[in-house]
């Protein structure tokens, strides 16, 4: 059971209380060590050994013999076993309190020791009273249908991420399907108080069994008044626990010890439209709940920049297989620059003396790298906080054209979701036609046209989700998505033709480059995503000016070519866990220089008339 802190600053008139007063507990976003308890003599050692003892005697023997003011409320009781040798007073006082149900506290020069009752405390959970459901899905579909009944076999896979795939045999309805579905659940408030009441529950059993072995401990709070609730008030597990204890010989100690059961109960009230939790439990128990919202709050408020890189690089005549990575990591090396490629499941770390990536790697059985392949990039400045990353497009100048499709830069905290969407919303219409033969008119036919406009989003679209530990690695979980449009397709209804007004009807032709991968980073490393190449036909007539438009001599003046264009799409991702979000000492210091002069508030008009 770990013990609350002492409080040594009690004014000289605080008399001894049995049911403390309400005290408030501010929960930070960062665990705050205070200084260690305060005794009335610090040099002062005491050795003591017990057997069986009770508990009032011992400490008025500890009090007599250290010649120390204590001051022992006459409800305590119990029974201790203490085999200390040159230990400190509060020491020797945390090792009772493991045995009894005890508190103790120091004050103007008097230890105040009473019975471990509960008290009412308020907890501020600094978070937004927000719940926050993501749900992503990537997929590609494929269908020849032919004759023939289909048969198909299904296989998918229960968890967060499933996979599922369909393959039909020869002569039937063909079908290839991939499917990825990611599901991100975050209801902090939820959690917290289900937790807690969990940590109540089980802190109440635990003292109640123990309590009920102590005779003396009945009788004790038997004299208690009457602040008892009714049975209906009575949480379940109390009275379920209560059920579960052997009969009591008379009717007197079973009303006796219900009525200890009741008292013992722990109530949990929170209300996340202000941010306060109140608690009414024993000190020990508030110990417990103030170390889980601590820790809670720690990892919570953790957040991470992320700054992304989507280039696109048209490759030259001699590197249409692809960018050559090998080939940057030499030239790399002179600008302070690192590349190399980690196969395993952990990451590889920079090693800021040799200027290199030292590897991590474990290996299976067959001696074969465990974990993905992932791109590592790693910077050598040690004057720069957050490193250079325009200095990787540089590098791929090299392979071609290079063009930076987007930079943005994202601030997210632990296990949540940003989406960065950079798009213009396409619009196009779908027509409806449809043709009736009307009664009167001589029977011609009527056509009713409906059109509904629809819209498709191209550009860039960018889902990051960030999980930070506490080696400061992150886990980033990643969709970028970059789409453009290709062409435009009529519709070839051929109701749209009819009548003696052609109705046009183009959709979208829409080309999308997409990739949803997991990684693991190390804060201030690079990840590099690429790969995705696509090739574009292009068709272009060359002419001679003039000679060209000569009729039938002109086509020996002109000829129609082709090229093709093969680009690289990749894609740069760096995390930076960030301590303090500040620009001005903060980890966001390197910032302040972009952001503009602030205006003295005496210059500002907020267009408000002087008083009447």
């Amino acid at each position: 059971m770990h013990l609350p802190e002492l409080n040594p600053d009690l004014p000289d008139s605080t008399p001894l209380h049995v049911y403390p007063e309400v005290e408030t507990t501010d929960v930070e976003a960062q665990v705050i060590t205070k200084p260690p308890l305060k005794s009335a003599s610090p040099t002062l050692l005491v050795n003591l050994v017990v057997q069986e003892a009770p508990v009032q005697e011992v400490l008025q023997a500890l009090a007599r013999e250290s010649h120390m003011n204590m001051d022992i409320h006459p409800g305590l009781r119990g029974k201790v076993s203490l085999h200390a040798i040159q230990q400190s007073i509060p020491a020797i006082l945390s090792r009772i309190a493991r045995q009894v149900d005890m508190y103790y506290e120091w004050g103007n020069g008097v230890w105040l020791i009473a019975p471990d009752m509960p008290v009412l405390r308020s907890y501020r959970l600094n978070y937004v009273n927000m719940t926050r459901d993501t749900t992503g899905f990537i997929g590609v579909a494929s269908e020849i249908n032919s004759a023939g009944r289909p048969a198909s076999g299904s296989a998918q896979n229960n968890s967060n991420a499933s996979t599922q795939s369909q393959v039909s045999g020869a002569g039937n309805s063909n079908s290839s399907r991939t499917a990825v579905a990611t599901q991100s659940r975050y209801h902090l408030w939820e959690s917290v108080v289900q937790n807690l009441q969990i940590l109540l529950e089980e802190t109440d059993k635990a003292t109640i069994a123990r309590d009920e072995v102590s005779e003396s401990a009945v009788s004790l709070f038997s004299s208690i008044p009457a602040e008892i609730p009714e049975a209906g008030d009575l949480p379940r597990q109390s009275v379920e626990s209560l059920n579960t204890q052997p009969p009591q010989t008379s009717s007197k100690s079973e009303k006796t010890q219900q009525a200890h059961v009741r008292w013992r109960a722990s109530r949990l009230i929170a209300n996340p439209e202000t941010g306060i939790l109140t608690i009414r439990a024993s000190h020990s128990q508030q110990a417990q709940v103030k170390s889980y919202l601590e820790s809670v709050m720690q990892v919570a408020a953790r957040q991470v920049l992320i700054e992304a890189t989507i280039v696109e690089v048209e490759l030259s005549k001699s590197f249409q297989m692809g960018i050559d990575w090998s080939r940057l990591s030499s030239s790399a090396q002179q600008r302070g620059v690192v590349f190399s490629q980690s196969l395993g499941s952990e990451a590889a770390q920079f090693n800021t003396t040799s200027r290199s990536f030292e590897s991590n790697n474990s290996k299976n059985a067959l001696g074969q790298n465990n974990g993905s392949v992932a791109f590592m990039f790693g910077y050598f400045n040690p004057f720069s906080r957050f490193g250079n990353l325009s200095a990787s497009v540089t590098l791929l100048e090299q392979f071609g054209k290079t063009r930076v499709l987007s930079s943005p830069k994202l601030m997210v905290l632990n296990n949540q979701t940003a989406i960065l969407k950079v798009v213009d919303n396409l619009v196009y219409f779908t027509i409806q036609s449809q043709i009736s033969q009307s009664s009167s008119n001589n029977g011609a036919n009527l056509q009713a046209v409906t059109t509904t406009a629809n819209t498709v989003p191209v550009g860039l679209v960018m889902a990051v989700t960030a999980q930070i530990n506490s080696q400061k690695r992150v886990n980033l979980n990643v969709r970028p998505t970059v789409s453009k449009v290709l062409r435009y397709i009529e519709d070839p209804n051929p109701q749209l033709g009819n009548g003696s007004t052609r109705i046009v009807s183009s959709i979208p032709e829409i080309q999308v480059r997409e990739m949803e991968s997991v990684l693991n980073i190390p804060s201030g490393n690079v990840a590099i995503l690429g790969g995705l190449m696509q090739e574009d036909q292009r068709d272009f007539t060359d002419r001679v000016p003039g000679l060209a438009n000569i009729p039938i001599v002109g086509y020996a003046f002109k000829g129609k070519n082709q090229a093709a264009k093969k680009t690289e799409l990749v894609v740069f991702l760096r995390p930076t866990v960030i301590g303090l979000a500040d620009v001005k000492a903060g980890d966001l210091k390197a910032f302040e220089p972009l952001l503009p002069e602030s205006l003295p508030m005496d210059d500002i008009d907020f267009g408000i008339g002087e008083p009447s």
